[in-house]
């Protein structure tokens, strides 16, 4: 009898403690606005840096390497901005080199001058596979997407617009309107994805948005689109679990042993894995250095074993 009276007393106990825990809880986030505060985001940033320190946390693929413009290349061309003509030179000489595929992380919205603009188009047309990126506005509420004309808008519709299988209650990010490369530069552009990558609420980008709804259809994020392309499939070959992950069958693709799965939240964002720091993560090669090794026909060699396949 006196261990069930205790155990009644312990019981009501915990229930009292519980339920001020989850008050003091959600007043608490109803308060900071969100159920992450700084701290806990600064947790996982140290967990993570020790995974990666101890080789626990994905490698840099040699596949991957960036073209980067640093604060040094815009004082070697003499420019804060980088014209279309510098661009198209540096292409003609990357298309040479054999690169597999070519994604720019910079949208063209604006014309610097019809003859510039013209030999860039073309310059690009000698890359092979071109990749251009489109960025939206962005609703967490359904919104119609504002669609324009011209050959940017009907190739969003018409090729890069796809419709996965989906499973799970969708609570997707809706695309309210584009900003998008010229149309000259949209015709030849081999795929396109969007380059949203909104940041956590501490201010750093943790996570990326992995797809974004327009009207009834969605537009991968530029990296999952050009992985598609490389093993020949479609965002319609997808499946899309909402709030539990995005899965890539193997038995769609002949280039795939085991199905690929990325884990999202319930606005399709998945959490960044990041191979190394920013500098470290893959291999990369300053456009000034690029410009220099190409001037000189003897290091152009080094060139095609950097940016071959």
């Amino acid at each position: 009898m006196r261990f069930a009276l205790k155990t009644r007393k312990i019981s009501k106990l915990i229930i009292l403690v519980s339920s001020l825990s989850l008050v003091t809880l959600v007043i608490f986030w109803s308060f900071v606005g969100a159920v992450w505060t700084r701290a806990d985001f600064q947790a996982l940033d140290l967990f993570y840096k020790k995974a990666v320190d101890l080789g626990y946390t994905p490698k840099s693929s040699p596949l991957i390497v960036y073209l980067t413009l640093t604060d040094e290349s815009y004082q070697y061309f003499g420019q804060h901005i980088i014209s279309r003509a510098d661009l198209a030179a540096m292409n003609e000489v990357l298309g040479k080199c054999g690169p597999e595929a070519v994604a720019y992380d910079m949208i063209f919205v604006r014309p610097s001058g019809s003859s510039a603009d013209q030999r860039f188009a073309e310059s690009i047309k000698t890359l092979g596979r071109v990749y251009l990126p489109i960025a939206f506005e962005l609703s967490e509420q359904p919104r119609m997407f504002q669609q324009g004309t011209g050959t940017a808008y009907e190739r969003l519709q018409k090729d890069f617009l796809k419709q996965p299988v989906e499973e799970g209650t969708p609570h997707p990010q809706y695309a309210v309107r584009a900003l998008k490369p010229l149309d000259i530069l949209s015709e030849i552009s081999h795929n396109s994805g969007h380059i949203n990558a909104p940041p956590d609420p501490d201010g750093v980008q943790r996570h990326h948005l992995m797809l974004v709804r327009v009207n009834s259809a969605y537009l991968p994020t530029l990296s999952l689109s050009m992985f598609l392309d490389y093993i020949d499939l479609s965002l319609d070959d997808v499946i899309v679990h909402w709030g539990n992950d995005i899965r890539i069958p193997a038995a769609n693709s002949r280039y795939l042993e085991e199905d690929v799965v990325i884990p999202i939240d319930e606005h399709g964002r998945t959490f960044i894995p990041f191979p190394q720091v920013w500098g470290k993560d893959f291999l990369n090669m300053s456009a000034h250095h690029f410009v220099e090794y190409a001037k000189d026909v003897n290091l152009r060699g080094n060139l095609t074993d950097f940016f071959e396949g």
